[in-house]
């Protein structure tokens, strides 16, 4: 994870009305949203979707504890952390 803290930045955001999106990290000019979730059936709501709108983020990523990299819906990945890392390293 060195290289990727030494040239990405890392910040949350939360709205007030309680909107929010865990990670979000920017690097040059890719920004990635990442939500973490406990479950290995991870579910986002509709609210992270509008901030990703809001934000103008186009990629996206779910962070739980399963095996395999597979889609969730529009630029929406579920990965376990370490892949989850390794991708964002390739950017």
């Amino acid at each position: 994870m060195g290289s990727l803290c030494a040239s990405t930045r890392f910040n949350f955001c939360r709205t007030s009305s309680g909107v929010e999106i865990d990670f979000i990290l920017k690097k040059g000019r890719h920004t990635v949203a990442v939500e973490a979730k406990a479950s290995k059936s991870p579910e986002v709501g509709k609210g992270f979707k509008q901030a990703m709108k809001d934000l103008q983020i186009t990629e996206a990523w779910i962070a739980a504890p399963v095996d395999e990299v597979y889609p969730y819906g529009d630029n929406t990945k579920v990965g376990p952390p370490h892949e989850i890392l390794k991708r964002l390293q390739e950017h």
